[in-house]
């Protein structure tokens, strides 16, 4: 369909939050456009840790957003605000279906 991964990245970027980002907030952006679903997940949280592991965290979830057909990137600003951005590609055919 469009964006089959789209809930398993916000999901994912959602726990995270909860569990690492000590954020007050978080927003979730879902549009389309161009033949893409863009998925923006955005919170105020503490940003990414630079004694992180890698291949855990930021770097697994971008690698997901590419198995799922998708292009994107976790990044983070200095001193905090974790951005998820993904886009997806839309399947026409299958949205035409519903």
């Amino acid at each position: 369909m469009f964006g089959d991964g789209c809930p398993d990245i916000i999901c994912e970027a959602l726990v995270n939050v909860a569990r690492h980002a000590a954020a007050t907030t978080c927003e979730i952006r879902l549009t389309e456009a161009d033949g893409a679903l863009e998925v923006k997940v955005v919170d105020d949280g503490c940003g990414l840790s630079l004694r992180a592991t890698p291949g855990i965290g930021p770097a697994a979830m971008q690698e997901c957003i590419r198995e799922l057909g998708g292009r994107g990137a976790v990044t983070a600003r200095a001193g905090g605000d974790t951005r998820v951005h993904a886009l997806f590609p839309v399947d026409m055919a299958a949205r035409r279906a519903l």
